[in-house]
């Protein structure tokens, strides 16, 4: 993936990138799906705000019910403001949308996240899907057993990366509708990540990543601790516009603009390992397809590539990533053809 500028607290990333380098050998790179220009905003809010700014009075703020202030939130937002501010100065900017553009309110992405989801099936044949180079995957439901069996051969992975599928009621709301993706019972997932058998597959030297929110941040600490793992740190996704706008205005009362990466190690220093290291990136219209973490999983853990034979896995994953392993039962979902479009080669 595209490391596309440092600062003091992080990396600015690009998936739209990472998916475009990966696939150019192929003449294929990705559809639209990364045109976030305007914050997340309900139609009706964004003519409101598009018409304040037509007209040129200062928007007025409703007074609304806010949750009790949580100094974990605070301080996050104290974070990226700086990040922002810093990529800002390395000129990582796109044009401010104008009142027409947040009218529209990203409705051709939209349209198009729409339209890709009613493609999706289930039942995938070859010529369906694509692979990118050294990719392995088995599509199947994750269990204790499945996890031996991938094992049993002696392989052992240096990097293992979780994206569990947390239930919530948003996600909950997508699958009555046909759309989104699944997810497991609270107390279904929880006995499967307690009787997962990590330690039979990883290194002496690992490091095992949790993608998380913050209803489940703990649960994803108590997966760590249970494992025999060292709670290293914890990563911050920040999701923002092409204009580096927080996608969530800070003071959302129920929606959060960033996620978690509980880190986890085993035989590790990691003296580059740093809690609240922010990442941000122009997030995918389309739900839980999660930035690729491979460059920056190098940049902060040069001592596991020291190995010439490194292994690493993603679990629950919904992609594919070159010369991983993922595992799961979507794990080809943004992998079908009609997620990507043909580009001349250079």
């Amino acid at each position: 993936m595209a490391l596309v500028a440092e600062t003091t607290l992080g990396w600015h990333l690009s998936h739209e990138s990472f998916l475009r380098d990966t696939y150019e050998e192929f003449g294929l790179a990705s559809k639209p799906i990364f045109e976030m220009l305007t914050p997340f905003l309900m139609d009706g809010q964004a003519a409101k705000v598009a018409a304040l700014m037509r007209s040129g009075e200062p928007p007025r703020k409703k007074r609304k019910k806010k949750p009790p202030p949580s100094l974990f939130k605070e301080e996050k937002v104290l974070l990226f403001s700086q990040h922002l501010k810093e990529l800002r100065s390395l000129g990582i900017r796109h044009d401010t949308p104008d009142a027409d553009l947040l009218a529209e309110n990203n409705r051709p992405l939209r349209r198009l996240v729409e339209d890709l989801e009613d493609q999706c099936k289930e039942d995938l044949g070859q010529d369906e899907i694509i692979v990118p180079p050294g990719a392995q995957y088995r599509l199947e439901e994750i269990t204790p057993e499945s996890l031996l069996s991938l094992g049993s051969s002696g392989r052992r992975f240096s990097v293992v990366l979780l994206d569990p599928p947390w239930e919530n009621k948003h996600v909950r709301r997508q699958r009555w509708k046909g759309k989104g993706y699944h997810t497991m019972p609270r107390h279904s997932l929880d006995n499967l990540l307690r009787e997962m058998p990590l330690g039979e597959l990883l290194a002496e030297k690992a490091v095992v990543l949790v993608w998380c929110g913050m209803a489940t941040r703990e649960r994803a600490l108590q997966f760590i601790e249970a494992q025999g793992l060292e709670a290293k740190a914890e990563w911050l996704w920040l999701k923002v516009t092409k204009n580096l706008e927080p996608v969530v205005p800070d003071d959302h009362p129920h929606k959060e603009t960033f996620e978690l990466v509980v880190v986890g190690t085993r035989g590790i220093v990691g003296h580059d390992c740093r809690d609240q290291l922010i990442l941000s990136s122009v997030p995918s219209g389309v739900q839980s397809h999660k930035p690729p973490l491979v460059l920056v999983l190098r940049k902060v853990f040069p001592e596991i590539w020291e190995s010439k034979d490194v292994k690493c896995l993603e679990l629950f994953g919904r992609y594919l990533v070159p010369d991983w392993t993922t595992v799961g039962n979507e794990c080809l979902k943004f992998q079908q053809l009609h997620y990507f479009e043909k580009v001349a080669s250079k």
